[in-house]
């Protein structure tokens, strides 16, 4: 079974499992709740706010997940040769997944490269 990952153009092309970050940010907000549920009770205020800090920073790390175009899974071997290629002409991935993608679109429906580029803008 082939790992799967995922190529993040917006932050200059991290290699991430596409899954797994949410899972963990969930599971760890789903313990801060209950911190904070526990400590309201308890009236412990400081650990109280420290525990909201850190569920708010956690929201914050999943907005930011949540903000980017959809993710598109991508072979481990794919994404080590988008990583070697973009080094090697100094281009972020994610700009050189585009424009591979495109030109895969464009030989698909029998159209040049710059007009597919061209139609995307």
């Amino acid at each position: 079974m082939e790992k799967r990952c995922v190529v993040d153009p917006p932050s200059g092309g991290v290699v991430r499992p596409a899954l797994f970050p949410k899972v963990l940010i969930a599971a760890s907000l789903t313990v801060v709740v209950v911190i904070l549920i526990d400590t309201a009770i308890a009236e412990e205020w400081d650990v109280f706010v420290v525990a909201l800090i850190l569920g708010l920073l956690q929201l914050g790390l999943w907005a930011q997940l949540e903000s980017h175009r959809p993710a598109v899974p991508i072979r481990a071997d794919l994404v080590r040769w988008l990583k070697e290629r973009a080094r090697l002409t100094d281009e972020a991935p994610g700009h050189l997944a585009d424009r591979a993608i495109a030109a895969y679109r464009a030989g698909l429906i029998g159209d040049t490269a710059e007009e597919a580029a061209v139609e995307e803008r």
